[in-house]
């Protein structure tokens, strides 16, 4: 699908999120309608817990998919810091409606070489953002190519959860929202990175909230190396050479919210991703079009 060289991709989505942080930081344009009660966040402590059923596709080779049961809402926000579940968050500036942050992620593609599965669910519960939180607005089998070569997933290297450190920056206008964002690995496994740039459209009324959003996902050639290329222990464990470029992932999310009462809100996600061709010659992976949803109840306090 992608014909451009991955060293020409990096720079086009790099050029592409600098300019975007350029823009957005410099903008004057005041929103002509209030943004508070969708994207910005009161001081203090919010907690909440969503109780209902959903599920994460693992395109993992044998990779079992991640249940999704309670999702937590752990937010703190003092000042210029805030929490957001397992993001840490520093915002130097904002203005009305454009906000400039730097923070910390948990990178995701760990989570489908987790072996536990309760294990498994509940970091990708953790890692989820609180749902239409009051800071914020993955089966279709791919087709394997004839000369992959498949193993024994449980003698495969050791692929670690690793975290990420960048930036941030959000622009509102009327009910959209402009994001961008850039994360370098800071854990020491493959001193990768990765970049976002998203557009997200909000409509709502007096209980009823929804939120679509598109993505864009750039993923750098040593962050798709260390998860879904193999090496010396994975050629013995009887997978083929696979030696990945960087990447670009596409996904769309639909959110929906209704508040019953101050304190319960019934809510439902549902988000298809669909993973850059250049990985399809993976052995690692099974699918290219991922799907994950859940729907249930949230208290918030």
């Amino acid at each position: 699908m992608w014909s451009i060289s991955g060293d020409r991709i990096k720079t086009i989505l790099r050029n592409t999120c600098v300019c975007a942080l350029i823009i957005l930081s410099i903008s004057k344009t005041q929103a002509n309608q209030s943004y508070e009660d969708i994207y910005q966040a009161q001081s203090g402590w919010h907690l909440g817990m969503a109780a209902g059923y959903g599920k994460v596709d693992n395109p993992v080779y044998q990779g079992r998919d991640i249940p999704l049961v309670l999702i937590p809402k752990l937010e703190f926000y003092w000042g210029d810091f805030a929490i957001n579940n397992s993001q840490l968050i520093y915002t130097p500036w904002q203005n009305h409606s454009t906000t400039f942050s730097f923070l910390t992620r948990i990178n995701e593609d760990g989570l489908y070489f987790i072996d536990d599965l309760l294990a498994a669910s509940a970091g990708a519960a953790f890692l989820q953002r609180p749902f239409m939180s009051d800071g914020d607005p993955n089966q279709q089998k791919g087709i394997t190519p004839p000369l992959l070569r498949r193993g024994d997933m449980e003698r495969i290297d050791d692929r670690k959860i690793s975290v990420l450190a960048g930036m941030e920056v959000n622009h509102d206008w009327q009910d959209w929202r402009v994001s961008a964002a850039w994360y370098q690995e800071i854990s020491n496994y493959h001193h990768g990175d990765e970049a976002f740039l998203s557009i997200a459209k909000a409509w709502h009324g007096q209980s009823h909230l929804w939120l679509t959003s598109l993505e864009l996902q750039y993923q750098s050639e040593d962050l798709l190396q260390y998860y879904y290329g193999t090496r010396l222990t994975d050629w013995i464990a009887g997978f083929s050479r696979f030696q990945p470029d960087s990447a670009l992932n596409t996904s769309i999310k639909i959110s929906y919210r209704f508040n019953i009462n101050p304190q319960w809100d019934f809510i439902a996600e549902a988000r298809a991703q669909h993973l850059d061709s250049s990985l399809n010659d993976s052995p690692l992976l099974e699918q290219q079009h991922l799907y994950s949803f859940f729907a249930g109840f949230a208290w918030s306090y």
